[in-house]
């Protein structure tokens, strides 16, 4: 009802198509996510929603291009490439995730998420047998996380 009185708040559009989703209603769900302008604050929540309800239920290829859209279209927002390298990271595609981390940790100067990105590499090194950059990267977030 308030969507169909307001049609511009977005919040109670994002809060239908999560309704959807749950619901398991693929066509209502999309079709609302789209209602989002690109403009409004709400937009990459929207299609964040969507990427990880692509990459949750097989559609990978649809996820990640959707993740690869925002990023061009928001270049220096951080987040993006973490969502991205946490993709990849779970997908076993280590060389794409240290990319990625690496791409955020340029981009921000946040002490806490560059503690948490460190901690994601040294898994990803750990992981891969490399413990030289596996030690390296816990002792950086270790460092950041203890001041």
């Amino acid at each position: 009802m308030i969507s169909d009185l307001y049609p511009s708040f977005y919040m109670s559009n994002l809060l239908k198509s999560e309704t959807y989703k749950n619901l398991k209603n693929e066509t209502e769900f999309l079709k609302l996510s789209d209602t989002i302008p690109q403009s409004h604050y709400l937009y990459i929540t929207s299609q964040l929603n969507k990427a990880s309800y692509f990459l949750l239920n097989n559609k990978k290829e649809q996820g990640v291009s959707i993740i690869n859209k925002l990023i061009e279209q928001f270049p220096r927002y951080a987040h993006l490439y973490i969502k991205l390298a946490h993709f990849y990271q779970d997908s076993k595609d280590f060389e794409s995730a240290i990319k990625n981390y690496e791409k955020a940790l340029e981009l921000t100067k946040n002490e806490n998420l560059h503690a948490t990105i460190y901690f994601d590499l040294a898994q990803i090194y750990d992981i891969e047998k490399n413990t030289i950059k596996a030690h390296e990267n816990l002792e950086k977030s270790l460092k950041l996380k203890n001041k």
